[in-house]
């Protein structure tokens, strides 16, 4: 059963004396979230994001032959300093000084623009790219790079016809067919990701990222057995990647596994990966350890001070510990930094209606509604604020809706069902009551 720490108010069918009770009583049934949503596995994200740690691509750099001399001296130190030391600056210094030196020098632009890319800049990315193939047309490698790109960017035509000039030269290029996907996967073509995918790994049957990549899609579309079995196979190739750990650790999350969850959340930490602080501490929640959960959330804030999403879940915390101004305190700071952040929403409506404050937590729910029509709970919980304001036919419709959208797992069908006949009873007693004295 998950583990979901902020009280949430569900309607009970009571009689007292003789008349029906519709006043909302809590229970143990929750309507928070307890996962994050789930972040793709990129090289780039859209355009307006910059998380903390850029993710590495599925693009392999290419097998470089430098020109003699000393521009490929300082081609070969820049190369050195950014993969051995993750010196980003002098990287680029290196391979600036290679460019002015040999301003043809395709390898050097490329290999610039990869880095800019990883620190997202991608104006000066995209113009590496671009210089690179005015010297040099027939490298879909480079051609692949400024097509992600334009997908991170939402240009799409001009993606596709990178795209479409890469596999013309090299249809067995197997990174083509991932940017492809990424591609098709924010358009909501999932199917036709996984298709592209599918080929990437017949191609490049030993390239983790390949799978890393799809594990990520098949999570997206709610496959998470699928997910798994792509996650042990890139863990089977490369037992410390940190990233796959995380990304298991998700999947766990998902399939409500919350031990396997800590497990791997911990084996990422332990390789040096730091960007799932805030699952971790969720997942810490979901297994009753809330003193390592405060701890690690805690960190989290002190690493980034602008991470909602570890608000969002110090607040749970805080709320199961008893401290519910520290609790409202974390949701109200993780949504002045995100204000659709569904989870703080809904953790919010819930706070609002744990205090009876029907209005405001109505206001959360249709928001949230708005910004999610998948999470019909929003429905269920608009429904039960509008049973607080007496608004009884629109909580009537409500209710209908919500089983209309709910999966029949939902377990909150029951109670909604309860909930309309409850209300049905309740009007039909007061229009049989006899009208007042004159």
């Amino acid at each position: 059963m998950r583990l979901i720490l902020l009280t949430l108010c569900v309607l009970l069918c009571a009689a007292c004396s003789g008349t029906t009770n519709l006043t909302p009583e809590p229970t143990a049934t929750r309507i928070v979230p307890t996962a994050l949503p789930q972040p793709r596995t990129a090289t780039f994200t859209p355009e307006g994001q910059n998380p903390s740690q850029p993710e590495p691509s599925v693009t392999p750099p290419p097998t470089v032959t430098p020109i003699s001399g000393p521009a490929a001296e300082y081609f070969t130190r820049g190369l050195a300093a950014y993969a051995t030391e993750g010196d980003y600056v002098s990287a680029l210094n290196d391979l600036t000084t290679a460019i002015q030196l040999e301003p043809g020098y395709v390898e050097a632009y490329y290999q610039r623009g990869l880095i800019y890319a990883a620190r997202f800049n991608r104006d000066a990315a995209l113009e590496d790219f671009s210089s690179a193939l005015e010297l040099d047309p027939n490298r879909p490698d480079i051609l692949v790079s400024r097509a992600e790109i334009y997908i991170a960017r939402g240009r799409i035509a001009q993606a596709e016809a990178d795209l479409e000039r890469a596999e013309a030269l090299d249809p067995l290029y197997a990174p083509l067919y991932v940017a492809r996907a990424r591609m098709h996967q924010a358009a909501g073509e999932l199917a036709l990701a996984l298709d592209d995918l599918q080929r990437a790994t017949v191609i490049d049957p030993d390239n983790p990222a390949v799978y890393l990549e799809r594990a990520s899609l098949y999570l997206e579309a709610n496959q998470p057995q699928q997910a798994l079995i792509d996650l042990n196979v890139v863990l089977a190739i490369d037992p410390e990647n940190g990233e796959a750990y995380v990304l298991r650790g998700q999947v766990h999350d998902t399939l409500e596994d919350y031990e396997r969850a800590v497990d791997d959340y911990e084996r990422a930490l332990s390789l040096g990966v730091e960007s799932h602080l805030a699952r971790l501490g969720l997942a810490y929640i979901n297994t009753g350890q809330l003193d390592e959960a405060l701890a690690t959330l805690d960190i989290a804030l002190e690493l980034d001070p602008d991470d909602a999403d570890a608000y969002f879940a110090r607040s749970l915390a805080r709320s199961e510990t008893g401290q519910d101004f520290g609790a409202l305190q974390d949701i109200e700071q993780a949504l002045a930094l995100r204000p659709d952040h569904v989870p703080s929403l809904a953790a919010r409506a819930a706070l609002y209606m744990e205090r009876e404050r029907w209005q405001d937590a109505l206001v959360d729910w249709v928001r949230i509604y708005e910004l999610n029509e998948g999470y019909v709970d929003a429905l269920y919980g608009m429904g039960q604020s509008l049973m607080g304001l007496e608004r009884w036919e629109e909580a009537i419709a409500a209710f209908r809706r919500f089983l209309e959208e709910a999966p029949l797992s939902n377990d909150r069908r029951l109670a909604a069902q309860l909930n309309i006949e409850l209300i049905t009873a309740y009007l039909t007693e007061q229009s049989q009551e006899p009208p007042p004295a004159p």
